[in-house]
């Protein structure tokens, strides 16, 4: 892996810095009836739910332990948590540690039955 810049590494201490700041607030502020946290742009101008809506919700649950309740509020995103996770767990690494998890990149085919499963899944909850 290549050498970063002092300045990589440091963008990456504040992303990672932000990312547990957030989780600390999202913790310890229900987004439910708050006006900290902003509406979904895609529901608000349409009045429908694109595939993300109920996702920071549902994050809160999963920080408080409840399983259920947030695969009630949005379970495609509940599914693709671990993905995220890995994600960026994988860039840390590689930034700090200088080496990479092991990759996980799906075919073109899956990838696109992934998006086909986004689509559907919007469409099917207005339904």
């Amino acid at each position: 892996m290549e050498r970063l810049t002092r300045r990589e590494r440091l963008l990456a201490a504040l992303f990672l810095a932000t990312l547990v700041a957030a989780a600390t607030v999202l913790y310890l502020v229900s987004p439910e009836g708050t006006k900290l946290f902003p509406p979904c742009p895609f529901h608000w101008a349409t009045g429908w739910k694109c595939p993300g809506c109920g996702s920071l919700r549902a994050s809160h649950a999963l920080l408080h332990g409840n399983l259920g309740a947030a695969w009630r509020l949005n379970p495609l995103a509940l599914l693709f948590l671990p993905l995220l996770l890995w994600y960026v767990v994988d860039w840390l690494v590689g930034v700090f540690a200088g080496r990479r998890l092991p990759r996980i990149m799906p075919s073109p085919v899956v990838a696109y039955g992934l998006v086909g499963l986004f689509v559907i899944y919007g469409i099917a909850r207005n339904l």
